[in-house]
């Protein structure tokens, strides 16, 4: 951005550059083009046609001074320049006008950026380019200023600002210590998903999603399936979040968000919902779950009523010893939605929160889920 005081020294900044270029003794001048253009005499005209605002500074805001004050943006100009080249031999060979029009040329094509101030005049930098010339052109320059045909070229300077002379206006508002306070203002994070238990589940089954969120839970996603409440529902108040899938979730792989009440949604996680015929116990519907009454976990294709499947419970907070790890027994009702723990099988475990899987098979448990066990 070159800046300039008046836009005569635009043509000076240009004037310079073109005399340091040229022999010496050529008299190099801002005005119009000569009248007779057959003149022995080496010369330079340098005519401003044509300026125009750069479009993207039209909406330049106010700038602020160091004293506070505001002065309004400069206005940010191209401005184009005809330059015109005189100078014949004796035999009226216009060699010498040709000659300057070529050094003037290579001049600004070897420096396209000029670094000012040039000569004292303006800050900053200025690009000068060649503008191509179509025949259009030439009638459009020529007819108006009525004179004849000479060497000539036009060239683009820009971006040139005129620097505002007028008095500055009023200083902004103090800033109180500490900065402008836009109050209220909160910071709000999207829920986050810690964990989501059982990972595999059957049809229609139950999980519980323990994450961080805001308020109440609005909704849990799965694929494009939305779980509303009373569908969903925290454990305890910013605790746990249940969730009862839909039936129309078929086996597959999903991704599955939450989102909070403040319509910020986590990052999704994944969840596999697997065939009725396979195994799959669903998340209690309760948090905690005392020790002194019997237990009763639902799910699917559990087995035959009466059949007794082995039930294992580990702390989650981690096994220290392996005698933390205990096998209960548990019979399955409800024709295999379901299967019961005596309180007498609850009895050994210690009050804290467990992970519990069941044992279908040789080899074959379900995903565990997530209950606190009470005295």
């Amino acid at each position: 951005m070159g800046q300039f005081d008046l836009l005569s020294h635009v043509g000076r900044a240009l004037q310079f550059v073109v005399q340091d270029n040229v022999q010496a003794g050529t008299d190099v001048r801002i005005a119009p083009p000569l009248e007779d253009s057959g003149g022995a005499g080496r010369a330079v005209r340098l005519t401003l046609l044509w300026t125009t605002p750069q479009p993207t500074h039209r909406n330049d805001p106010p700038e602020r001074n160091p004293d506070g004050t505001r002065a309004q943006p400069p206005p940010t100009l191209s401005a184009f320049y005809l330059v015109t080249t005189y100078g014949t031999t004796t035999e009226g060979d216009a060699i010498e006008a040709h000659d300057l029009l070529g050094r003037i040329i290579r001049a600004f094509h070897a420096e396209q950026q000029l670094q000012l101030p040039v000569d004292g005049f303006g800050e900053g930098r200025i690009s000068v380019v060649q503008l191509t010339v179509e025949p259009e052109l030439v009638e459009k320059l020529y007819t108006p200023l009525g004179v004849r045909l000479r060497p000539w070229a036009v060239f683009e300077v820009a971006p040139v600002q005129l620097i505002r002379a007028d008095a500055p206006g009023e200083p902004l508002p103090v800033v109180r210590p500490g900065g402008l306070e836009l109050a209220p203002i909160e910071v709000l994070a999207p829920p986050r998903i810690e964990r989501m238990t059982p990972s595999s589940i059957g049809v229609g089954g139950r999980i519980r999603i323990d994450a961080a969120y805001s308020g109440d839970p609005a909704r849990v996603t799965v694929g494009t399936e939305r779980i509303e409440p009373p569908e969903i529902a925290a454990l305890e108040p910013g605790g746990p979040v249940r969730a009862n899938l839909p039936p129309a979730l078929t086996p597959a792989a999903y991704d599955l968000t939450l989102t909070a009440a403040n319509n910020i949604s986590s990052r999704p996680a994944g969840l596999t919902v697997i065939g009725v015929n396979l195994p799959s116990i669903f998340a209690p519907d309760t948090a905690e779950h005392s020790a002194a009454g019997d237990l009763v976990l639902d799910g699917a294709s559990l087995g035959a009523n009466g059949d007794p499947l082995a039930v294992f419970f580990w702390p989650d907070s981690g096994i220290g010893a392996p005698g933390e790890v205990v096998e209960a027994v548990g019979a399955v009702e409800s024709g295999g939605a379901a299967l019961r723990v005596t309180a007498a099988e609850l009895a050994g475990l210690r009050p804290t929160v467990h992970r519990i899987s069941v044992r279908t098979a040789p080899h074959l448990y379900t995903s565990y889920v997530l209950l606190g066990i009470t005295p």
